[in-house]
């Protein structure tokens, strides 16, 4: 609504010329809260610290299925509009806020990395196991570089590829599971994995693998 009355428009292309033309002084004062009230929207979606902690609790409460949708296509899709405010807005400039983006930057990696270790729940662990990769991508953005950001957005882009392969592949457990015991066998938790080798070492080892991708261990990041 701020950035409507400051604008008249919401068209990314129009604020555009609004906020680097000659009148840009002429616009009303209050258009940097609607900005703000925007990027701090965005880091919302995003999960990012400390508005994280609803998507725990999303994540343990949801099929696998569900949890999918919201780990990587709706996270994309609010990710892409972030992107294209901060490449035609520069909204790093307008509102000089790179000391802030780094300021939750190390939120994020701390409250990700310290959160996840107590973590018993598997999908509460990729929740948290996530909130660190925001971070990395949020130091790119604290940059006014599109480079930068096109190094940012093609991270999300693999981070997501992994966590699709996760949740796909733990479908794929649950079913297995599922038909060689004849009943239903909760894999929530980390510890209903042990000795998992010993069913199945190629889903295993694939699994142990898509972990070490989204921890960012190389040579699988």
């Amino acid at each position: 609504a701020l950035l409507y009355c400051s604008f008249g428009s919401l068209h990314l292309l129009e604020i555009e010329s609004l906020v680097f033309s000659s009148d840009a002084e002429n616009v009303l004062f209050y258009k940097d809260f609607g900005f703000v009230f925007l990027l701090f929207g965005f880091l919302f979606k995003l999960y990012c610290v400390p508005f994280h902690f609803w998507v725990p609790d999303i994540y343990q409460g949801s099929p696998i299925s569900t949890t999918l949708i919201i780990a990587c296509i709706s996270y994309l899709s609010v990710f892409f509009v972030l992107f294209l405010f901060f490449i035609n807005i520069r909204l790093v400039w307008i509102l000089n806020v790179q000391n802030i983006l780094s300021f939750f930057t190390i939120l994020c990696l701390l409250v990700g990395g310290l959160g996840g270790i107590f973590q018993t729940q598997l999908k509460r662990l990729i929740a948290y196991s996530s909130i660190p990769g925001l971070g990395y991508v949020l130091y790119g953005f604290s940059d006014n570089n599109e480079i930068v950001f096109a190094d940012a957005l093609y991270f999300l882009v693999i981070h997501c590829v992994s966590l699709v392969a996760i949740f796909l592949l733990l479908l794929f457990i649950d079913v297995n599971l599922d038909i060689f015991s004849r009943e239903y066998i909760d894999i929530s938790n980390v510890d209903k994995l042990s000795g998992f080798f010993f069913i199945n070492k190629y889903y295993c080892l694939l699994l142990s693998l898509l972990f070490f991708s989204i921890s960012g261990i190389p040579p699988f990041t």
